[in-house]
């Protein structure tokens, strides 16, 4: 099958140039759309514009039959809705999109997952700036928990991007969307006092690791892992249930869902409310704790 007929890689150039993807996202959706277009071709399918909604059914069905989750079909559905848009809008070479009419596979409504934050407060107990590597050590896993921010958008902040009088960073999140986030008067604190930023050029990375170089996201990772494990924090022990635990714990305290779906930069309000289910069951789990006939009241 000749790719260029489909303007794949063209479509890859708009989605880093245009939208500013991530190179993951870059690497996924050319997955996605090279696993449809074998399965277009199999079926005598040369040119988009004789794609129809049973051809991406049947899609569909093989990857669902290959072990896919709904989760991960949700995903591939959405590369291939965008692609597909790029062909009418950018490239005028149809006219409908047949993804738009697919109706893909239930997903279970599962709670997210967080850390505890009992775990997370004896961390912050933890913190002891007269441990000499505190600061490439524990202080980029609370930035992370007590900013919301993704673990990429940690790793790119720069100097520049605190604005200390304001009390907020300037974040660069999906899509090269911009965003303010406020900056915990403790994190503030302990940033002052650690970072050095007097002595380095508003270029330089906010955090360095014991380099003096920006943290890799793979770093970041690790630890997470490490300082969460010392903890014997309950939950995934990843940034990005860090994140979810910033979001959930702000609802908990009563924020309100816009302002969260703003820190955390959503794009859309429905990308937020997976939270509210979570408080929603911690919420019925304390009624039943201190209720215990609830269940049989009237």
């Amino acid at each position: 099958m000749n790719l260029e007929f489909f303007f794949v890689e063209e479509f890859i150039t708009h989605l880093r140039a245009v939208r500013r993807l991530s190179s993951h996202t870059q690497r996924a959706y050319r997955s996605d759309l090279l696993s449809l277009l074998a399965n277009l071709q199999s079926e005598g399918v040369l040119h988009p514009e004789s794609i129809e909604v049973a051809h991406l059914r049947s899609w569909m069905s093989h990857l669902m039959e290959g072990g896919n989750s709904p989760r991960s079909i949700h995903r591939k559905l959405a590369a291939v809705r965008t692609w597909l848009d790029y062909l009418i809008y950018e490239r005028k070479l149809i006219n409908k999109n047949p993804a738009e009419l697919l109706l893909p596979p239930k997903r279970a409504r599962n709670l997210i997952e967080v850390n505890d934050e009992a775990s997370l407060k004896q961390l912050l107990h933890n913190f002891d700036e007269a441990i000499p590597d505190v600061q490439f050590r524990m202080l980029p896993v609370l930035s992370l928990y007590l900013t919301g921010l993704r673990v990429s958008e940690l790793a790119a902040l720069r100097i520049s991007d605190w604005d200390r009088a304001a009390g907020q960073i300037r974040v660069l999140g999906k899509g090269g969307k911009q965003r303010l986030v406020p900056v915990h008067p403790w994190l503030a604190q302990h940033w002052s006092r650690l970072l050095f930023l007097e002595e380095r050029e508003g270029a330089a990375p906010l955090l360095m690791n014991d380099q003096g170089k920006a943290y890799h996201v793979r770093s970041l990772h690790r630890l997470v892992k490490a300082e969460l494990g010392a903890v014997r924090a309950r939950g995934r022990l990843s940034p990005h249930t860090l994140r979810h635990s910033f979001a959930t714990h702000m609802l908990d305290e009563g924020a309100e869902l816009l302002a969260i779906k703003d820190l955390l930069g959503h794009a859309n309000l429905s990308a937020t409310q997976i939270y509210t289910r979570s408080s929603l069951d911690k919420l019925k789990r304390l009624h039943k704790l201190l209720h215990p006939r609830s269940d049989n009241d009237a």
